[in-house]
């Protein structure tokens, strides 16, 4: 349920970008932002809970820390990238910039997590 209803968000996301960079209103961006609020937590929530439970106790803390500073380093620096790109190349460039990096770190990370498993079993 949890995967559909995440498949179903970026798909609306998916949406609005679109709308967006065709030139709709300013509503397609609330729309957007409520989307992203409303569906955070299915994203952020399911991750942490795997970080805690994949650590050990003593560790636990550290790496939550680095967990959630770079999850957030990245949220910072993709807004100033985004809005540089988007002013130079148009918001569909900027959406689609976002889109092939989240495909290419999904498929190191894959990579990565595949081969410490595998290390570790």
């Amino acid at each position: 349920a949890v995967l559909f209803a995440r498949f179903i968000a970026i798909l609306l996301i998916i949406l609005v970008g679109l709308l967006k960079s065709r030139g709709i209103s300013i509503w397609a961006t609330y729309i957007s932002f409520i989307i992203i609020g409303f569906t955070w937590p299915f994203f952020y929530i399911p991750v942490t809970i795997q970080a805690t439970n994949l650590t050990s106790p003593e560790n636990r803390g550290k790496i939550l820390g680095i967990f959630n500073a770079s999850i957030n380093l990245a949220v910072i620096t993709a807004s100033f990238v985004s809005g540089a790109v988007a002013l130079k190349f148009g918001y569909l460039t900027s959406f689609l910039v976002g889109a092939i990096l989240l495909v290419v770190s999904e498929r190191v990370f894959t990579k990565a997590i595949s081969v410490e498993t595998a290390k570790v079993d």
